[in-house]
């Protein structure tokens, strides 16, 4: 494996919202077609 679990972070006040930083995290050498994220509480 190339890669560990872990390939690319990003770290953020917390005014700034998760979904907003998911585009740039994701990368197209990605062998996976899935995404796992976890939205921590429902609103």
């Amino acid at each position: 494996m190339e890669y560990g679990f872990i390939r690319r972070y990003q770290v953020t006040d917390p005014s700034v919202h998760d979904s907003q930083l998911l585009g740039p995290l994701l990368d197209d050498q990605n062998q996976g077609e899935e995404v796992w994220a976890d939205s921590a509480y429902a609103s």
